[in-house]
């Protein structure tokens, strides 16, 4: 413990002293940014240091969940890669379950010198062993003999992080891939705020990969416990990954979201311990516009942080945001009947995600049961939403799935 508190102060310093500078064409908007070349736009974005791995890497990294409704052919994909990698754009997240992405990542990365890019690695096995063998599957796609942070992918409950920090379970593989030259760093994703911050203070991991955006906040403490530990971060869903800049006009529980990508991305990097985003990047025209934000990039003020989290704050409440909540006062149960429907619009939004939703779901179910049906809440509703039939179902939904991924979990290392 006296170790961690010392490294947490001499950490203090560094992380909170590590602000991002402005990039190259701050002075320009997004749309002007646009009309230049993808060259200049990545040789103008600003750089930051990584932690402790002491990387100097640009503030936006190629992350490559490259989505189905994007398809790339493999000469696209070569070439905007390779593109990224000549003009500066040094850091590289990919994973074994990320389709074929480690083959397209490899495929570039042997025309160039090793050494300019930062390649993170993730896999999602359990086990030691397990581990051990995608670690070579992973090395052998990406052409290489090491990548430079090994990372334990996607464990986001305490059911799933415990037993691959356990005996036998795949963190033993991390620190074996380290002793062999196969990794230089050690890492962990996750979409649970606790799991990540409980990683952060063992002092094992180097650098994180973890979920922020202006819709939700949530990881904000994670991140000032970043920059306390002078911790590597990687801000996956920087734009809010499954729909914060988009929304279905058929969903009564959607309202338009009117946040920019220049507006997100500097809401996620203006944050004292985030370093660098990651954003799914499934065409060549999301990664003009990434890089287009990256190289106008300035730091937030705090106005402007502030009319930002008013907009992130739509998305998450929807149509529940502006209104009085006539319904919390009417149900004779007191069920907090408002705070259940942004749950539900969430839902809608974003679709299941037993993650970040499950675990509130445990907080919550108490407030399930207390409804008895009477229909008070839809009649106090100006929108006359149905009501007990939104929260029925999005109980039924995290129950059940929650249920089935305990269930998968306990078949994948039984």
């Amino acid at each position: 413990m006296e170790d961690l508190k010392r490294r947490e102060f001499l950490g203090m310093g560094a992380g909170l002293g590590a602000t991002i500078a402005a990039g190259g064409l701050c002075g320009w908007s997004l749309q002007e940014a646009l009309a230049q070349p993808l060259e200049q736009l990545a040789q103008s974005i600003p750089t930051v240091v990584l932690g402790r791995t002491k990387w100097p890497s640009k503030i936006i990294g190629l992350g490559t969940i490259f989505r189905p409704e994007g398809p790339w052919t493999e000469r696209e994909s070569d070439a905007v890669i390779g593109m990224l990698i000549e003009n500066g754009i040094n850091l590289i997240e990919t994973s074994s379950v990320y389709g074929d992405a480690e083959e397209r990542v490899g495929r570039v990365l042997r025309r160039h010198p090793r050494d300019k890019v930062f390649l993170v690695a993730k896999s999602t096995r359990i086990t030691k062993d397990g581990f051990l063998k995608q670690i070579e599957a992973s090395l052998a796609k990406l052409r290489t003999d090491h990548v430079d942070c090994l990372m334990l992918h996607n464990y986001s409950t305490f059911l799933e992080y415990d037993r691959v920090m356990g005996a036998g379970g795949a963190f033993e593989a991390l620190v074996q891939a380290q002793k062999e030259g196969k990794t230089r760093f050690l890492g962990i994703s996750s979409h649970g705020c606790s799991v990540i911050m409980a990683a952060m203070r063992t002092g094992k991991f180097d650098a994180f990969v973890l979920p922020y955006n202006a819709a939700h906040r949530e990881f904000g403490r994670a991140l000032a416990l970043a920059a306390r530990l002078d911790a590597g971060t990687l801000i996956m869903k920087p734009f809010g990954g499954s729909g914060l800049l988009k929304y279905n006009e058929k969903d009564p529980l959607q309202l338009p979201v009117t946040l920019t990508v220049a507006e997100c991305l500097r809401y996620a990097l203006s944050h004292p311990g985030a370093r660098v985003a990651i954003p799914n990047m499934s065409t060549p025209e999301h990664v003009k516009v990434a890089l287009a934000a990256a190289a106008t990039f300035r730091p937030l003020n705090a106005e402007e942080k502030k009319a930002i989290e008013a907009k992130g704050d739509r998305v998450h409440a929807g149509v529940c945001l502006e209104c009085p909540k006539p319904c919390d006062g009417a149900c004779p149960t007191q069920v907090p009947v408002s705070y259940l429907m942004s749950n539900v619009q969430d839902m809608h939004r974003l679709g299941y995600n037993h993650r970040r939703l499950g675990d509130e779901y445990q907080v919550l179910s108490h407030d399930f049961m207390d409804c008895d049906g009477c229909g008070a809440c839809e009649k106090a509703c100006p929108k006359k939403l149905g009501i007990r039939k939104e929260i029925e179902n999005y109980e039924k939904t995290i129950r059940e799935n929650r249920f089935a991924d305990v269930r998968m979990f306990e078949r994948m290392y039984r």
